[in-house]
């Protein structure tokens, strides 16, 4: 399956609906309708890099906001979220990794 990545762009894409719509499709179906009902896990976390921050103040927490409201809108179509937070450093990648595959 592939990965959906949400970056940092301008406008920002905070709305759920805009994501799903771009999601690929089959025969006319989102991949969420295809697997709607079915029991799954989805796997969110965030990228950036730990140096960052003390440079640019407030980017963080703008980040870490996002990822929040990218979850809660994926939780309306799927409850069964496991999220990694944050990775922004190399023991938060192994971390992220570790807690996937449970």
């Amino acid at each position: 399956m592939p990965a959906l990545i949400i970056g940092r762009i301008n406008p920002p894409l905070r709305n759920i609906s805009a994501i799903i719509e771009a999601l690929p499709s089959k025969g006319g179906e989102t991949m969420i309708q295809r697997h709607r009902g079915k029991k799954s896990k989805i796997g969110v976390f965030g990228v950036g890099l730990d140096l960052y921050w003390p440079q640019f103040k407030g980017l963080l927490e703008e980040l870490t906001g996002c990822l929040g409201e990218f979850e809660e809108g994926v939780r309306k179509f799927n409850p069964n979220i496991v999220s990694a937070g944050m990775v922004d450093t190399p023991q938060k990648a192994v971390e992220a990794g570790n807690l996937f595959k449970r």
